[in-house]
């Protein structure tokens, strides 16, 4: 059986040439493609950097094609409602189906929390012509019997993030519906492993995708997926030059694998904070508050995740204890944070 290469409808940008060398535009065998998931790189990834980087004879096709930083560090962004800042450090994410999600929201009420936060993910079609389910095309206020704000996150999985950019016009219409009160801009598939011409392709298609949104009259934080570090510091400097206040790093499952380069793009983050003008928040999604991990402000559904063996009363007072705890670790945080600053300034 073969499988055919996901990155197979980059091959215009190709000639007989790069097909040669570039396992990219090869269709794998199912054994070498389990291999190649399994290790988590491609086998030939050293030969598509060396490509990319310009080392290799007649590359006048992939410089009339591919950006590179410079052009990507040159986009203008600037939204009409940048996101201002939040009033709690941590962000609970809620379930929207079912008792689980009144039972969550129960929680919230009982404790104060004014701000929640929902996952795209969760109400997406997987019909390629409708972008929400029908399900939840109401105001999510009404859906979720909730008063405070809402914030919408937009890590999503890829063939979504493809989707959604390409449908931006009915994304628009939806949110007009769904009437979150604050949106994270557009994800995009980045992978640390992947040529480093499809992120910087990727990378131009995200910040022309924000752009199809930037007119709209909800709030927004800036999203900066955990791309490679050359790409994440220029799409960074995007950030800093627009009129953007918070920013978010989904991180999610990329902690788990990658975590001493999620913290180099974190501490890197904080860094620049330290000797920029700009002031802004920073928000981890898919994170609780962690000691290594320094942010203003969190955003994580774990507080929420029960074993299926509990019985519902026992889930409940679970959830109550996991989510005060996570409350009270980001105020922690907050007091590290001051630490942080203070060392950075000596």
């Amino acid at each position: 059986m073969k499988v055919k290469c996901p990155f197979s409808t980059l091959c215009k940008y190709c000639d007989n040439y790069y097909s040669n060398i570039c396992c990219l535009y090869k269709t794998y065998s199912e054994s070498d493609f389990k291999t190649c998931k399994k290790i988590g790189l491609c086998p030939n990834l050293n030969l598509c950097q060396t490509a990319t980087n310009g080392n290799l004879i007649r590359m006048s096709l992939f410089n009339k094609i591919i950006p590179d930083l410079e052009d990507v560090k040159s986009i203008r962004y600037n939204v009409k409602k940048p996101f201002e800042s939040f009033n709690i450090r941590f962000i609970p994410r809620v379930d929207i189906f079912g008792e689980n999600s009144k039972n969550q929201i129960n929680i919230i009420k009982k404790l104060g929390i004014d701000t929640i936060a929902i996952s795209l993910n969760r109400i997406i079609s997987n019909k390629e012509e409708i972008i929400i389910k029908s399900g939840f095309k109401s105001n999510l206020h009404d859906k979720l019997d909730f008063d405070g704000n809402i914030l919408l996150q937009t890590n999503i999985p890829d063939c979504y993030c493809i989707k959604i950019m390409e449908n931006a016009k009915e994304y628009i219409n939806d949110l007009n519906i769904l009437k979150p009160n604050i949106i994270t801009t557009f994800d995009a598939n980045f992978y640390l492993d992947q040529p480093l011409f499809a992120t910087s392709i990727q990378t131009v298609n995200i910040l022309k995708s924000n752009l199809l949104i930037s007119n709209i009259n909800i709030p927004q934080i800036f999203l900066i997926p955990p791309a490679p570090e050359p790409f994440f510091k220029s799409i960074f400097e995007v950030f800093m030059k627009s009129n953007h206040k918070t920013i978010c790093i989904p991180l999610g499952e990329f902690t788990k694998s990658k975590n001493s380069y999620a913290l180099k793009l974190i501490r890197y983050i904080n860094q620049q904070k330290q000797i920029a003008n700009k002031g802004f928040e920073v928000l981890l999604i898919s994170k609780n508050p962690e000691r290594k991990m320094i942010a203003d402000c969190y955003s994580s559904h774990s507080w929420a995740k029960m074993k299926k063996k509990d019985d519902n009363t026992n889930n409940i007072k679970k959830m109550e204890s996991n989510l005060k705890k996570c409350l009270k670790k980001a105020k922690t945080t907050e007091s590290q944070k001051s630490l942080f600053d203070f060392i950075k300034k000596r």
